[in-house]
């Protein structure tokens, strides 16, 4: 028996020890007499408890082959529902951008047509009571070229500058310059 001492430890005598000695000695045996019992019945029931197992093991898969080919069909009924799914906004798609292709098409032709309008432009220069129109400077300029012995076919590039003080058109064609009366 433990009893508690003054400075507050338990102290045990050795008669307790001795006991609780025995009485783990007993259970200890007790324990190893069961497992000696128990071990060569375990041994006995594993064969018969195999072919339960394997029964139990076929029949799960047996139970599965049904309900994944079901499985199966209901993805392939979904991947189909999709396909058509997609199939369809594709065609709203397509039917989408041909229409609006065709509405820019329109804008792009009514915008053509708006700055394609042929706009008459007659500019005039004016001195001294005389007046000209720039595209017959133009013109006059492109004779007095013309006279000299070049082609009308072989001009590229002309510069008019006009001096209306001076009464005097200066031309630069094909970098041949000339001068002409302006009025």
């Amino acid at each position: 028996m433990a009893t508690i001492n003054s400075k507050g430890t338990t102290s045990t005598t050795a008669a307790d020890t001795t006991k609780s000695a025995s009485t783990a000695e007993t259970a200890k045996s007790t324990v190893t007499k069961t497992a000696e019992t128990v071990k060569p019945a375990a041994e006995k029931a594993a064969p018969a408890a195999k072919p339960v197992e394997e029964k139990t093991a076929a029949k799960p898969a047996a139970e599965k082959a049904p309900a994944a080919e079901a499985e199966k069909s209901s993805v392939k009924k979904a991947a189909a529902a999709v396909k058509s799914s997609a199939k369809k906004t594709a065609s709203k798609a397509k039917t989408a951008v041909k229409k609006t292709a065709s509405k820019a098409k329109e804008t792009v032709t009514k915008v053509k047509a708006a700055t394609t309008k042929n706009v008459s432009a007659n500019i005039f220069v004016q001195y001294a009571g005389n007046e000209v129109l720039t595209k017959d400077v133009l013109e006059r300029a492109k004779e007095a070229y013309i006279a000299e012995g070049h082609s009308a076919s072989g001009i590229k590039s002309v510069q008019i500058y006009m001096k209306p003080e001076e009464n005097a058109a200066y031309y630069v064609i094909n970098n041949t310059a000339g001068k002409i009366n302006l009025f």
